[in-house]
């Protein structure tokens, strides 16, 4: 960005065939992803120059064919070490796994998995398991949910509107989706090993997450996990299912839930 700000003539396009080939083996995941969310407003930006569109797409594909040559390497690297593995070899492999469950990437996963396994977490308690609900992946989830911890939380901790938010699960983060097939999918795989009632660090649980979107399908199952067992997960120590149906103005959840929650609370 800088050489292109400096030479007029040299076009984004250019500038980026010129580097992009030698960055890829060697820049790490990380990296790659905080350049494309720090330049890919600038580069969408038709002003800036006439082919700041074709850069911006060839950008977001960046991070997935870093991840590509350096499983090939990382993978080698395992193969050849001595166990048990060296430190630096197993953050890097685990950053590459967390990159390829938040993509949904099954192929770099299945690369990675026999050398690092699934339920470690990174700085803020996210595992592979959480960044494939979150992205909406069921094939990765469901290679991922039989040797993941299911109920593992978060420890990311943020202050908003008077209440801690963290400490969610996998299945929470699924179930603040939009809803759609795939999130509803993703909860599917989930409730076979995940407990639908658990609370996080604000006290709400999955359905009461869920309920904020309306009657989805994601609802419909966590409804169905609430009734089986004898309503829990529709209330909580600070919120109720109901309570987030009426914020959001769902009526049709309101006239529902009102028949299985304390309207009084």
């Amino acid at each position: 960005c800088q050489r292109v700000r400096k030479e007029p003539k040299l076009t984004i396009a250019k500038a980026y065939k010129q580097c992009v080939d030698l960055l890829l083996p060697h820049v790490d995941i990380q990296s790659l992803e905080m350049l494309q969310a720090e330049i890919y407003p600038w580069a969408r930006d038709g002003k800036v120059a006439e082919d700041a569109p074709i850069y911006a797409r060839r950008l977001a594909t960046l991070p997935d064919r870093a991840a590509k040559f350096q499983a090939k390497r990382i993978v080698r690297e395992c193969k050849g070490a001595l166990h048990p593995l060296p430190d630096n070899l197993v953050r890097r492999a685990r950053g590459l796994l967390a990159h390829g469950a938040s993509r949904g990437n099954l192929e770099l996963a299945r690369a990675l998995l026999p050398f690092v396994g699934a339920r470690h977490c990174d700085d803020l308690g996210v595992t592979p398991l959480m960044r494939a609900a979150e992205g909406a992946h069921p094939e990765m989830v469901a290679l991922l949910a039989p040797i993941s911890d299911a109920n593992a939380v978060d420890t990311s901790r943020e202050l908003r509107e008077g209440l801690w938010h963290g400490g969610n699960t996998a299945l929470m983060k699924a179930s603040a989706l939009d809803g759609g097939e795939q999130a509803a999918r993703c909860v599917e795989i989930l409730l076979q090993c995940a407990d639908p009632a658990k609370e996080n660090c604000s006290g709400k649980t999955a359905i009461q997450m869920a309920a904020i979107k309306g009657d989805t399908p994601v609802f419909q199952l966590l409804e169905a996990a609430a009734n089986a067992q004898s309503g829990k997960g529709y209330a909580s120590r600070h919120w109720s299912a109901l309570l987030s149906a009426v914020e959001h103005g769902h009526a049709d959840l309101v006239e529902r839930l009102a028949n299985v929650c304390d309207v009084d609370a």
